[in-house]
């Protein structure tokens, strides 16, 4: 018998390719701007006050901790809520998201472009009856 090539060569690494890489995967750009993430541009402490527990929870004593998630447009102002975690009460749930979306706004986040870009913000409201 006579040697030829390796029927099975050992594989290299595999160059992988972007936008921002050459087929080598080399870096071909840096960003010009770091991300920034979102930024509250009023007090979260002012986005639920007391005037909005909803006077049926209020008349049957529930009280809780309610955690949302909020998504944020370009425009700085909140778009979706959910909740991520219940206060178990349906009415302090819808009120905290009712509320965050009527009053939070933020500065938008920015991508790696310096453009503005959506964002999410998570937070939670304790739902406690005023004394």
């Amino acid at each position: 018998p006579t040697a030829g090539p390796d029927p099975y060569p050992t594989p290299g690494p595999v160059p992988t390719s972007g936008p921002d890489t050459d087929l080598t995967g080399t870096p071909t750009r840096t960003a010009a701007f770091k991300p920034r993430p979102l930024v509250p541009k009023n007090d979260p402490r002012k986005w639920v006050t007391t005037d909005d527990y909803p006077s049926r929870d209020l008349r049957e004593g529930n009280e809780g901790i309610t955690v949302f998630r909020a998504a944020v447009g370009t425009n700085g102002r909140v778009g979706a809520c959910e909740i991520v975690r219940s206060s178990g009460h349906p009415g302090l749930d819808a009120a905290t998201c009712k509320a965050v979306t009527a009053r939070a706004r933020f500065e938008p986040a920015t991508d790696a472009n310096g453009e503005k870009a959506v964002g999410t913000y998570g937070n939670s409201v304790r739902w406690q009856i005023p004394r």
